[in-house]
């Protein structure tokens, strides 16, 4: 369930912004998403730019119910397969186990950039 783990990651960050960030521990103030499961656990019936865009679902849903001065920043690392689910993203296109039923005019723009 990737979808969960991107939602679940980012809830976590959020949480420890909100409770534990202060003086004594820093905030998390940027993520660095990388796509996972895609490669030797890659399911052989999806694609890499799938497994993507379930992750990039989970850490929207995750960021548009944290306040944004818990949010880090999210960047997106390079590579064809997130580039690809990034572009589906923007069209508002949603992996089959994960679909909010959002039009394309709701899809948030939360992410920083594709890093190089």
């Amino acid at each position: 369930e990737i979808y969960h783990t991107g939602f679940n990651v980012l809830r976590a960050v959020a949480m420890y912004n909100q409770n534990h960030a202060g003086d004594d521990f820093p905030k998390i103030e940027e993520i660095r998403v990388p796509v996972i499961a895609g490669g030797t656990f890659l399911h052989p019936s999806v694609d890499q730019s799938e497994v993507a865009l379930a992750l990039l679902w989970g850490v929207t849903d995750a960021l548009t119910i944290t306040e944004d001065q818990h949010r880090p920043a999210i960047n997106l690392m390079p590579g064809a397969p997130m580039e690809q689910a990034y572009s589906w993203y923007r069209q508002g296109l949603h992996p089959f186990h994960c679909h909010q039923g959002r039009s394309i005019k709701e899809v948030p723009d939360l992410f920083g950039k594709l890093s190089k």
